[in-house]
Order: structure tokens, then C-alpha cells, then sequence
């Protein structure tokens, strides 16, 4: 019975996690959602293997996959990265109420203190 329960909850998941992928297809349209779900599937791999990567890392990394900034600029891994972070932990937290993914973008993303970088 307990493998039975194990097996539903892990069911239950992956169905909750088909339908907010679906959901997120739905929001690429926007290219600040697009960086924001590419952020949040990044941070899933990092806290997944215990990994974190700082803001610099990220500004790296974006500019590497072709993202850009509002203004069609190459990230600085300044003020703006870390802004990004913040956000694409609120749309997480608050506006798509998935309180454990945000979880992910808190952990994974560090600033060069290695304080949290949503904060």
C-alpha cells in the first residue's frame, strides 16, 4: 500500500508539472517570460545537484544563449541580473502561486557575497 501511495504522489506530480509546463507555453510569447521560465528550468538543474550560480555567472550564461536585456544589451552581471533573479522569483512566488519552484531561484542564484540573490 505505501508503494501504491508513493506511486500516486509521484503520478500527481509529474501531471501537476505537465500542466504547468503547458501553462508556461502558453507565456513564451513574451520575451521577459521567456527569460524568466529559462531561469527557473536553470535553477531546477542547480538545486537539483546541489549547485548555485552567482549573478555574474548567469549575465555569462545568458549573453552565451543569445538573451538580452530590455534594451537589446548584453547582461553586466550587475544590477540588472540580479533584478531579473528578483523577478523571476516573485512571477514564480506571487503571480503563478508556486511557492516550491521559487524555492529553486532562491537557492540556486547567489550574489558574490554569497548571500541570496532574490533578496
Amino acid at each position: 500500500m505505501f508503494q501504491e501511495m508513493e506511486f500516486l504522489c509521484f503520478y500527481n506530480k509529474i501531471m501537476v508539472n505537465q500542466l504547468i509546463l503547458f501553462h508556461l507555453q502558453t507565456l513564451k510569447s513574451n520575451k521577459m517570460n521567456e527569460k524568466k521560465i529559462y531561469i527557473w528550468k536553470l535553477a531546477i538543474f542547480l538545486h537539483s545537484h546541489n549547485m548555485i550560480m552567482s549573478g555574474e555567472e548567469l549575465a555569462k550564461h545568458l549573453n552565451r544563449n543569445n538573451f538580452s536585456t530590455n534594451r537589446n544589451t548584453k547582461y553586466k552581471g550587475k544590477r540588472g541580473i540580479y533584478k531579473l533573479i528578483k523577478q523571476t522569483w516573485k512571477y514564480l512566488s506571487k503571480d503563478l502561486k508556486l511557492k516550491e519552484e521559487a524555492e529553486h531561484v532562491a537557492l540556486a542564484f547567489v550574489k558574490e557575497n554569497g548571500n541570496y540573490a532574490y533578496k
